[in-house]
C-alpha cells in the first residue's frame, strides 16, 4: 500500500478499532483514516479511502445493528497508519433542561476564589477551599452525572446567569451539560435528579444535539424579576401610582455597575418593557427587562450610573434587598438531535 503500516491487514486493524472500543458504550460510530504524510496528496487520498471502506465494511460485520454515523456519531475511530494505532474520540453528550435555584447563597457556576483561582490549596483569603462560594448548581448537577458516565469532564452553559443571591424561580433557567469523553450514554437521569438537594430541582433531561450549545449561548430573552425595594423615605402615593405608567418602556442609560470593577466602562441603553408595583409594605415591584438590564442598579441608580432609575421616579434614595427572577421569556432550543422526546428510562440491570 505504499506506507510504514501498509502492510497492516484490515483485519488487523478491525481488531485494534474494537480493543479500543471496549468499555464505551455507543449506537453509532464514524470511522476515519490518516495515511503517511511523506506520501503525495493523491497517493494519501486513494490509501486512506481503501483502508477505511475495507475497515468499515468488517466492523460493520462485528457491530450489527449499530449505526455508521455523521459527525453526530457516538464515537470517531481514527486509523492512523502513520502512528500505526487506532485513536478512539468518545463525541460529548449533551442533555439539556431548566434549572430553578431557591437560594440567595448559590452560584450558578463554581465561583473561584479571585486570589488563588482555586489553584492547588487554596490560600487565606478562601479558608483552602478554591471558592469563594460554597455551593453551586453546577457542582450539584454534574456531580452524579459525571459518576454514571464514567468521565471527570464536563462543561455547565447556561442561557445566561443570575448572581449568587439572586433565586431562580418560574420555569426556570435553560442549560446544557455537555459530558465529554463519556463511557457510558445509557444514564439514569431520574436517579441523577433526585440525588439534587431541596434548593434545586430541574425538569426532566432531553438529550440534545451539541449544535444546540451555540443556539443556547446566543439567545437575549427578555426576563421578569420581583424586587423587593428598601427606601429612605416613603414614597409619596403619587409617585407610586404614577410608576406602573412610567415603566412602560422605559428607556434606561447604564454605565458599568460600580460593583462590577473589571468589565468596560461603557454606556448600554437597555428597555424596561414593563412594570407594577405588587405590594406596598414591603414594597415589591415586579418588572419585565430586556436582556442584560442591570436590574439592582435600575433600583438605586447606582450614584447616576443608571437614569432614570426607581429611585429617581419614586423621589427618595432605594436599594433592591432581593430579587428573584420570575420568568424567562425563551423557548426551548430548536432540536438538532433529540435520542428520546423526554427523559429516557432509567437502564436495565
Amino acid at each position: 500500500m505504499g506506507s510504514a503500516s501498509s502492510d497492516v491487514e484490515p483485519a488487523e486493524w478491525c481488531q485494534r478499532a474494537l480493543a479500543a472500543s471496549e468499555g464505551f458504550e455507543f449506537s453509532s460510530w464514524q470511522l476515519a483514516c490518516r495515511a503517511s504524510r511523506k506520501l503525495d496528496d493523491e497517493e494519501r487520498l486513494e490509501l486512506a479511502r481503501g483502508l477505511r471502506a475495507a475497515v468499515a465494511e468488517l466492523l460493520q460485520q462485528a457491530w450489527p445493528g449499530v449505526a455508521r454515523g455523521h459527525d453526530e456519531a457516538d464515537i470517531c475511530l481514527l486509523l492512523d497508519m502513520e502512528k500505526n494505532c487506532v485513536e478512539l474520540d468518545s463525541r460529548p453528550l449533551c442533555l439539556y433542561s431548566r434549572y430553578r435555584k431557591r437560594s440567595r447563597e448559590m452560584s450558578q457556576t463554581a465561583f473561584f476564589c479571585r486570589r488563588c483561582r482555586g489553584r492547588g490549596r487554596g490560600c487565606s483569603e478562601c479558608g483552602g477551599s478554591g471558592l469563594l462560594v460554597a455551593e453551586s448548581v453546577e457542582r450539584n448537577v454534574l456531580a452524579p452525572l459525571l459518576a454514571q458516565a464514567g468521565t471527570e469532564r464536563a462543561r455547565f452553559h447556561g442561557m445566561g446567569r443570575e448572581d449568587v443571591d439572586v433565586q431562580m424561580l418560574g420555569r426556570g433557567r435553560p442549560f446544557i451539560v455537555e459530558l465529554q469523553g463519556p463511557r457510558k450514554r445509557s444514564l439514569d437521569l431520574v436517579a441523577a435528579r433526585a440525588a439534587l438537594p431541596a434548593t434545586i430541582d430541574i425538569d426532566p433531561w432531553r438529550v440534545i444535539g451539541r449544535k444546540a450549545i451555540a443556539q443556547l449561548k446566543a439567545a437575549t430573552p427578555d426576563k421578569t424579576y420581583l424586587l423587593q425595594v428598601e427606601t429612605e423615605a416613603q414614597p409619596a402615593s403619587e409617585a407610586l401610582d404614577q410608576l406602573q405608567p412610567q415603566l412602560q418602556e422605559l428607556v434606561l442609560q447604564q454605565r458599568n455597575p460600580s460593583r462590577v470593577p473589571r468589565r468596560a466602562d461603557i454606556v448600554r441603553t437597555r428597555t424596561v418593557r414593563s412594570g407594577r408595583v405588587r405590594t406596598h409594605n414591603p414594597l415589591t415591584i415586579e418588572v419585565r427587562a430586556q436582556s442584560g438590564t442591570y436590574i439592582k442598579e435600575l433600583v438605586s441608580g447606582d450614584a447616576g450610573r443608571t437614569t432614570p432609575s426607581l429611585a429617581s421616579l419614586l423621589g427618595v434614595p432605594c436599594r433592591c434587598v432581593a430579587l428573584d427572577v420570575l420568568e424567562i421569556h425563551a423557548d426551548d432550543p430548536e432540536e438538532v438531535r433529540v435520542s428520546s422526546a423526554a427523559e429516557p428510562p432509567a437502564p436495565q440491570p
